[in-house]
């Protein structure tokens, strides 16, 4: 049953371009990560003077939160649309129920979303990113998959508006640089960003740092869930 539920996702995916566009789109920029940006520090170094290396955790960092990120939208999309055609009436009252529904929505972009992070953890190697830092990002990776999905799914009352959300979600990355300030005010803030702790874990991997980053994922995806039962179970 699952397996033809993913068989028709997929179909449904590349039948819309922009959404073949996101499922694949990971990918490219893993390559495009893992061979361009040294050409382009070799290119600032020789013309500039200029060396970007100091700066490749933050390319690292985003290499491995655009994964879930964009396969959030993607189910976003796909449950805004099965929202407009009001398909959720329908599924509440099979035996199933949503449960199964959300299990086996989630599940593809959860997967893809592990094996787009394990990618790029140990194929871009702009930073070397530690096994246990690699363990930390792919457990975020899962909570920021549901998390996206949800509130997308919440918010969002058609693909022009999921599109518009997922912007302003995108936001959400702007911690991840706040260090490069000299800033206490944007150091606590960035606290608040769940994509902040996967650059803590490749920075500063320990068990400390991934309870807090869990934690905070955790009060994201509860939130997530409040607000998508207010919007949608009605």
């Amino acid at each position: 049953m699952m397996l033809k539920k993913i068989k028709l996702d997929i179909k449904l995916i590349f039948r819309e371009p922009i959404m073949a566009i996101i499922f694949v789109l990971p990918i490219f920029i893993i390559l495009l990560f893992k061979f361009g940006i040294p050409q382009l520090n070799s290119i600032l170094i020789n013309n500039l003077d200029f060396d970007l290396s100091p700066y490749y955790i933050y390319f690292t960092t985003l290499t491995i939160i655009l994964s879930p990120y964009m396969m959030g939208i993607l189910t976003g999309f796909l449950m805004v649309d099965e929202k407009d055609q009001d398909l959720y009436s329908f599924i509440q009252i099979t035996p199933s129920g949503m449960k199964k529904y959300y299990v086996t929505r989630l599940f593809l972009p959860t997967a893809l979303s592990l094996v787009y992070c394990a990618m790029a953890c140990l194929f871009v190697m702009l930073n070397d990113v530690s096994l246990q830092a690699a363990i930390y990002c792919c457990v975020f990776a899962i909570f920021q998959v549901i998390m996206i999905t949800m509130l997308l799914s919440a918010l969002a009352m058609d693909k022009v508006s999921t599109l518009t959300y997922a912007k302003a979600l995108g936001l959400l990355f702007l911690p991840i640089i706040f260090d490069l300030f000299d800033s206490e005010v944007l150091h606590y803030i960035s606290y608040f960003s769940p994509f902040y702790w996967v650059f803590v874990s490749i920075k500063m991997p320990s068990m400390q740092n991934f309870m807090i980053g869990t934690l905070v994922h955790i009060v994201w995806i509860v939130i997530a869930m409040v607000a998508y039962r207010k919007t949608n179970m009605k």
